[in-house]
């Protein structure tokens, strides 16, 4: 009965010579070594330490004590969490720091996971267009995956109206039939290199007043300024100058 008493609940595991009162747990503490327990607990707090230091990297700018040059730095993820929480409908990115993870010195790869870092599990940072202007521009190179980040995500979340330039024409196969069926939203696709679903984008002009006027506008929109500028300069000879 007094091992009973003395047994302390929810920390140790049941043990039958206690429980059938051969030796209280008085006697059984008295078998521990202070110096083990104390190695044990250190031994777990070093390894839960390491962990968090291998996943998160220190900043490794080394900033002025005095802001005359400028101090911006990232905005902290909470006050980016309370800016742009993950009910929005205009998604903006992961929210975490991924110079801040293990992955930041690797090169990123979409078709190996290890480079991901959080990519994928980290909350999504989403605009609800419930302040400023609601103006959206991303700046990125070439092949910085902004249609993976950006306009896929957003064109399977958005239920308001969309329009979408997509000349490599690889967005609305994946977007389309989930508009359609999970967002109810009436989705055309007009492609110039499919008959059935193409435009002329030329057939304003038989029906415009103004023909010569619209073949000069779309001839300056196809050529860049240099090409302008050399025909202006050094204008082919026609056959009469030839002669």
């Amino acid at each position: 009965m007094r091992g009973r008493l003395l047994r302390p609940t929810g920390i140790f595991p049941s043990v039958p010579w206690v429980e059938n009162g051969v030796i209280i747990w008085n006697e059984v503490l008295t078998y521990l070594d202070a110096f083990a327990v104390a190695g044990t607990i250190l031994g777990f707090g070093i390894v839960a330490i390491s962990a968090c230091i291998s996943f998160v990297v220190s900043d490794p700018i080394k900033r002025a004590e005095r802001g005359i040059f400028g101090d911006a730095d990232w905005l902290p993820m909470p006050e980016v969490a309370k800016l742009f929480p993950s009910d929005g409908e205009f998604v903006i990115g992961g929210r975490y720091r991924v110079d801040r993870d293990r992955v930041h010195a690797l090169p990123f790869d979409p078709n190996d996971q290890a480079t991901w870092g959080q990519g994928g599990e980290a909350p999504l940072m989403t605009f609800n267009q419930n302040f400023d202007s609601t103006h959206i521009l991303f700046f990125a190179g070439s092949g910085g995956f902004k249609t993976t980040s950006n306009v896929i995500p957003t064109a399977l979340r958005y239920r308001g109206p969309l329009i979408c330039l997509d000349p490599s024409t690889e967005v609305a196969p994946m977007v389309l039939e989930h508009r359609t069926h999970a967002l109810d939203r009436e989705v055309m696709v007009l492609d110039p290199t499919n008959p059935v679903m193409g435009f002329n984008v030329l057939d304003g002009i038989e029906r415009s007043a103004r023909k010569e006027e619209d073949i000069v506008g779309i001839a300056h929109a196809l050529l860049s300024e240099r090409l302008r500028f050399d025909w202006l300069l050094f204008p082919e000879p026609s056959a009469q100058s030839a002669n």
